[in-house]
């Protein structure tokens, strides 16, 4: 099936709220198709250098829905949101959210994480792929039931969630991202995403 080429802009730094409702309004305005952050906690300190990865000095959950709130057109993501650093259906239930007020804006990212040394940072156990991929698809499961009929009923190895039924629904398609480079999360991705954000190296 032949799909439209898009284009994107990813950015996670602002100086100021005018500057980043800025860096939004000009993605829009330029006819980019998405404004995505990524999902970093690390400020500055031998942590983040380690990682050899930039600093992120923004939150992703306000920044996506700040950058909803000043633009009207361009959808909004995260490439990706990290599970472990989140409660996942707290996750979801934000997300969600952020796709009513943006009337269906949303392209929601997630994957199982990489950087060790944020892991090690953040004193958040980190375990081997092939776990952290079998969490991730537990989540997908979670997010599948937040947003489908009926009341919530998963149990799996990550969540128990019952007697609920998620809200709010997506206003439109609100397309997962899975994002990774691995055969394994690719797999996934294939059986499971809408989008898939390829890393070529997570070294």
């Amino acid at each position: 099936m032949a799909r439209p080429f898009r284009f994107g802009v990813q950015s996670f730094n602002a100086d100021s709220g005018d500057d980043w409702a800025e860096q939004a309004r000009q993605a829009e305005s330029l006819g980019y198709s998405a404004f995505h952050l990524a999902d970093h906690i690390l400020g500055a300190g031998p942590a983040v250098e380690r990682a050899n990865h930039p600093v992120q000095n923004l939150a992703a959950i306000p920044a996506m829905a700040y950058a909803a709130a000043v633009t009207s057109t361009i959808n909004i993501g995260c490439r990706v949101f990290c599970i472990d650093y989140h409660n996942p259906v707290v996750l979801i239930k934000s997300a969600m959210t952020i796709d009513k007020l943006s009337g269906g804006r949303l392209e929601l990212g997630l994957g199982a994480g990489w950087i060790k040394e944020e892991y090690a940072a953040l004193g958040i156990p980190m375990d081997e792929p092939a776990v952290r991929i079998d969490r991730l698809a537990d989540v997908i499961e979670g997010l599948k039931a937040f947003r489908g009929d009926g009341l919530v009923d998963v149990a799996n190895d990550t969540i128990t969630w019952k007697d609920f039924e998620g809200d709010p629904k997506p206003v439109g398609k609100a397309p997962l991202m899975i994002g990774g480079g691995s055969p394994r999360i690719l797999r996934l991705a294939g059986r499971e995403a809408d989008i898939v954000s390829l890393n070529f190296n997570n070294r």
